[in-house]
């Protein structure tokens, strides 16, 4: 059996037309240029997407502090200068500052930064960090889970909104204020990660398991917050940049006594606040003679020997 093949001629004037309604076709299509691809990005230091919680806590019964409350106060101050929406709180119970954090955890969204800052006591317990509220009924070691608010709920609150950078900044890692009956013998917080997928910034005023300076009293905020506020506005320093310049600061006024820590699993940078543009200036040249003459000589007509006549411009 033969089988017979369909012959198809497509001639050279029906090729050509094909090709022209191809590139009318793609005239159509929509270009995306370099600058509509980057404005698709999150833009990370825009001002209205940052958004932040400031916790000061001093005023505890046992074992009262003197600097949380001016330090969250410098901290708030700051914030609010290089653009972030913020909101202060001072020596707040448990239950302001749980009302606090889920108000905060719905102002963020997909694109938006969110930065929440703790200066008080903070403990561990079994491997767990936790936040001192201000009068807390805490008897027993036992309490602490039910009474005081836990760091990595903070943490988790903020990283399911999927928003585009979490930043936890936690001055809390002073002496331990439960009595010594009852302690579990762990000092300062203990380490601590971002979630899976996660874009978060964590950063200790010292290293886990220890403790650090409260300050002293003349108002003088604590070593960590007081190089934070002074790095922070600096301009073109990426976060981590800051926290380089911050923990080399405190281990020098410390004597090595206080390390601050971080944890970083972020894909992109952030800037608290951008680089200053400088516009570019090339040499300048100065074309003419130098230097010039105070009284240019005027212009001369000349012959040539056939009778042509040229014009004689002086230079300058």
């Amino acid at each position: 059996m033969t089988i017979q093949r369909p012959h198809c001629h497509v001639s050279t004037r029906q090729a050509a037309r094909h090709v022209l309604t191809l590139l009318g076709l793609s005239l159509l299509l929509p270009l995306v240029t370099p600058a509509q691809e980057d404005s698709r990005r999150v833009r990370l230091s825009a001002p209205a997407q940052r958004v932040a919680l400031v916790i000061g806590n001093s005023q505890y019964v046992h074992a009262p502090l003197h600097n949380p409350g001016n330090d969250a106060e410098a901290m708030a101050r700051a914030l609010q200068q290089v653009g972030f929406v913020v909101t202060l709180l001072k020596d707040a119970n448990h239950a302001t500052i749980e009302g606090a954090v889920e108000t905060f955890s719905q102002q963020l969204s997909s694109h938006s930064v969110g930065l929440f800052y703790f200066s008080g006591h903070g403990m561990q317990i079994h491997g767990r960090n936790y936040l001192l509220p201000v009068g807390a009924a805490i008897t027993a070691e036992a309490d602490v889970k039910y009474r005081a608010v836990p760091a990595d709920w903070v943490q988790e609150r903020m990283e399911a909104r999927g928003n585009a950078l979490n930043m936890l900044i936690l001055d809390a890692c002073r002496a331990h204020p439960l009595p010594r009956q009852w302690r579990s013998g762990q000092q300062g917080l203990a380490p601590m990660q971002a979630g899976l997928g996660a874009d978060t910034l964590i950063a200790f005023a010292t290293q886990p398991g220890q403790v650090e300076a409260d300050g002293r009293q003349d108002e003088q905020p604590s070593p960590f917050t007081g190089h934070l506020l002074r790095q922070l506005p600096v301009p073109g320093l990426g976060g981590r940049e800051v926290l380089l310049r911050v923990g080399a600061a405190v281990v020098q006024e410390t004597g090595g006594k206080q390390r601050p820590q971080e944890w970083d699993s972020r894909t992109q940078e952030f800037r608290f606040v951008e680089a200053v543009a400088v516009p570019a200036t090339g040499p300048q040249v100065a074309v003419g003679g130098y230097p010039p003459s105070s009284s240019p000589e005027p212009s001369k007509t000349l012959q040539n020997s056939i009778g042509m006549d040229f014009v004689l411009i002086p230079a300058g």
